[in-house]
């Protein structure tokens, strides 16, 4: 029989030693297993993630792939849980694949086939306490990060200018001396100085201070700095806007200096908005002198603009003129291509409302068979009951899902007749992605002053091909 090897680590194995050691162990049992079975292992899949969903298990993906492809006939794992113990959707896209295919799942105590109905109900049965389990841990879980926050400990990775430390078996901070020294230096800066954030971040990169997460400073990072309470002593803020809450941690400035910060910083807007996409045009214009990314920052009235991020490299040029002279080099393209993406999303739409169904299909028997086993004793009246309550909130949402994948379809309009027609019809977001699948990057250049729109564009394709025009 040709198998595949599934390992994970369980939450309930934390602190029995590293994970290394922990799928050694398992590795080894699972061997033994199959050798005194006579199996062949053909593959072994090694999950070292602690992802709840399947999007965050990329091994768990990578098995279903191959179990839904055929290529083994079992699959060994220490336990049925190990598969999965996260939300009902997942689970059942687990042991769907394993049914449709005719998988077995073979662990140390038992093997399961579900073909078979006796097999199929103990898995559902196994799956729902494993999800109260979950369930437990994760409140768990919870009420010991909410018991650290009002003991005045620092639970989220230490900023810059502190490093990790612990107070008894409290987690805290501590003063990185050398960083320390550049965060007072920031508000020095701006609150003695009257410096902006770009003259700080320059000040910052001729002394040599680096950021933890970039090459260099810039007006984010030390804004971010300026906005961060932690370093008054205060703890993160639980939500943004909450109030703050002291730390058992050093404080890096005085209070004073954060508050008076936080007063000049409220007649400053943000310097993005963290919402939606408001440049269509977002990773894909290159400065032609330094090669970097153009970046859109709303100054001048607020009128969009695209500047280079290098200081002092050449000028900036209105979004608008950018767009308008970009689409004149690329309608020519963009007509020749069909569209691709609505027929996709379209696809989408009818396989999410076809599954839907399927799944309110399977509800009645879901059902039936629950009332079955709670009237054979299998399951207390409590634990009747509340998986009769999971499954009517199953199907409550499933309607709603169908009534929304419905309302979408209905709602489609006419398709496009080509890849430009798509564009008009789009969103920012969804224009810029459309742009990303066929150009590779447009190189803007603009000469110390030149009149407002009198630029030049060069726009590169994926296949290579490129597209110039000046425009005055």
């Amino acid at each position: 029989m040709y198998t595949a090897m599934y390992l994970r680590k369980s939450r309930a194995e934390e602190g029995a030693g590293s994970w290394e050691e922990t799928l050694s162990k398992h590795r080894e049992a699972l061997t033994a297993l199959a050798r005194r079975m006579k199996l062949t292992i053909g593959g072994c899949y090694e999950e070292v993630l602690s992802g709840e969903s399947l999007l965050g298990r990329p091994e768990m993906l990578r098995l279903l792939q191959d179990v839904e492809a055929g290529r083994y006939d079992a699959v060994l794992c220490m336990d049925i849980d190990r598969l999965g113990r996260g939300g009902m959707k997942d689970q059942g896209i687990i042991l769907e694949t394993f049914k449709n295919s005719g998988t077995k799942i073979i662990t140390p105590d038992k093997i399961y086939d579900l073909s078979k109905e006796e097999d199929e109900e103990l898995t559902e049965m196994k799956s729902f306490f494993s999800r109260r389990e979950l369930k437990i841990i994760t409140k768990r879980l919870q009420r010991g990060i909410s018991s650290t926050i009002q003991r005045g400990g620092h639970v989220s990775l230490p900023p810059y200018g502190y490093r990790r430390c612990w107070q008894g078996r409290l987690p805290s901070l501590e003063e990185e001396p050398r960083e320390a020294e550049f965060v007072r230096l920031v508000y020095r800066l701006y609150l003695e100085e009257g410096l902006g954030c770009q003259k700080i971040a320059d000040t910052l990169n001729r002394l040599g201070a680096v950021p933890r997460r970039a090459a260099s400073f810039g007006r984010s990072s030390v804004l971010h700095i300026l906005k961060n309470p932690v370093y008054a002593g205060f703890l993160p803020q639980r939500p943004p806007d909450g109030p703050l809450r002291a730390g058992v941690h050093p404080a890096i400035i005085p209070q004073e200096w954060f508050y008076a910060a936080q007063k000049r910083l409220q007649g400053i807007p943000a310097p993005r908005s963290r919402g939606a996409l408001k440049n269509p045009l977002a990773g894909l214009v290159v400065c032609r002198r330094c090669g970097r990314l153009m970046q859109r920052m709303g100054q001048n009235k607020g009128v969009p603009y695209l500047y280079c991020p290098t200081r002092a490299c050449q000028p900036g040029c209105r979004l608008e003129i950018v767009w308008r002279r970009a689409m004149r080099l690329l309608r020519p393209v963009l007509e020749a291509l069909p569209p691709t993406a609505p027929r996709e999303e379209l696809d989408s739409l009818r396989r999410q409302l076809a599954l839907c169904r399927e799944e309110l299909g399977r509800l009645p028997g879901k059902k039936e068979r629950l009332c079955r086993l709670a009237e054979e004793g299998a399951y207390s009246p409590q634990l009747f009951c509340s998986r009769l309550e999971e499954l009517t909130r199953h199907q409550t949402a499933l309607l709603e899902q169908h009534r929304r994948l419905e309302a979408a379809l209905a709602s489609r309009p006419p398709a496009p007749q080509n890849r430009w027609q798509q564009l008009l019809g789009e969103d920012r977001a969804g224009q810029n992605r459309l742009l990303r699948e066929v150009v590779k990057k447009i190189l803007y250049q603009k000469n110390p002053g030149a009149a407002p729109g009198e630029i030049t564009l060069e726009v590169i394709l994926q296949d290579g091909q490129s597209y110039s025009e000046q425009e005055s």
